[in-house]
């Protein structure tokens, strides 16, 4: 049994891109974008951390238990500026800041805060995980109760818009099994995100005139991921590298129990949606410099691109990315 104590970074799934069951640490988009490495976008926390590893249970080759406690609550980072005093009129324009986007809608509202609760023993988050190796194939259990990183959005009868942060809980099981017969891994992902928050038009006060103040309801949210990944091994020579290129085909579910889409007002969220995704990276120079390529499809017509290219020399590393999608802008 081993106990950590201090300010860790914990990633659980198979799928940390979609948030499935990675909960734990909020992202930090103020240096890196999504895309990147995982670690490179999430912020670490305080917490205390128990790990312990049972060896040969049975017919287990090993049987691991978890449990983190997370008395520190931070909300997801964006560089994004919240000063208004300093801006001109009076009015900071946090919506045009780099990696912004989907925030240009709130161009309206002048003042943003965000209302995070109080990190410490009263807030105390809790997570559990129980997984499990049989052979090649590995399987894991988790359990959050804690809070949203991600903010809820609600703008009050004054037209302030208020970032929320509600009470979250979230249940998820991952897997990953390598096969010799299709000479890949297979890797799947099933959570439920309780009391989810989302905003819906029957949610809003309409009686503060033409723009109503904005308000949401919660939901119970289901998501799936399943991937396969090999190597493809004819096409190193054509593009000059010793090393097979690697490839990641996805794909994503997500369903919201009772969201109404007619009578949402909403033309971002639905309740089904699917996501089709194909990842390919490859090194030269012995690993020194590794370019990778990600492709999503949104079934509703959207189509996101994650591009890196790395540089390592000894134990530091340099990478430059872009992010760009296309797509109906409704979308």
């Amino acid at each position: 049994t081993t106990m950590r104590l201090g300010r860790q970074m914990v990633l659980w799934g198979e799928d940390t891109g979609h948030m499935i069951s990675n909960v734990l640490v909020p992202m930090d988009l103020r240096f890196a974008t999504l895309g990147a490495n995982p670690e490179e976008f999430s912020q670490a926390l305080w917490m205390a951390r128990f790990d312990h590893n049972i060896a040969g249970v049975g017919f287990l080759d090993e049987l691991s238990f978890q449990l983190i406690l997370i008395p520190e609550i931070r909300p997801f980072q964006f560089p994004i500026g919240w000063d208004a005093a300093a801006a001109p009129m009076g009015k900071s324009k946090w919506w045009e800041a780099p990696y912004a986007t989907g925030f240009a809608g709130f161009a309206l509202f002048g003042e943003a805060q965000e209302n995070v609760p109080s990190s410490g023993l009263d807030n105390m988050q809790v997570a559990t995980k129980v997984a499990f190796t049989v052979g090649e194939f590995h399987m894991e259990t988790s359990y959050f109760d804690g809070y949203h990183y991600a903010a809820a959005f609600r703008v009050d009868p004054t037209f302030k818009l208020w970032l929320d942060h509600p009470t979250s809980e979230n249940l998820a099981i991952s897997g990953n099994y390598y096969s010799e017969m299709l000479r890949g891994v297979v890797a799947f992902e099933v959570g439920a995100n309780f009391n989810q928050p989302y905003g819906h038009a029957g949610d809003h006060d309409w009686s503060t005139g033409f723009i109503p103040a904005l308000n949401y309801s919660f939901y119970d949210m289901y998501q799936f991921h399943a991937s396969f990944g090999d190597t493809i091994t004819k096409l190193a020579k054509y593009i000059g590298t010793a090393t097979p290129i690697s490839a990641t085909y996805s794909v994503y579910h997500r369903h919201i129990a009772g969201y109404d889409d007619a009578t949402s007002g909403s033309t971002t969220t639905k309740q089904d949606n699917t996501a089709l995704g194909l990842t390919l990276t490859c090194d030269w120079d012995a690993g020194r410099l590794a370019p990778m390529i990600s492709l999503e499809y949104d079934t509703e017509g959207l189509l996101y691109a994650f591009m890196t290219l790395t540089f390592t020399r000894g134990t530091w590393y340099a990478k430059i990315g872009q992010t760009s999608a296309w797509g109906p802008v409704s979308s």
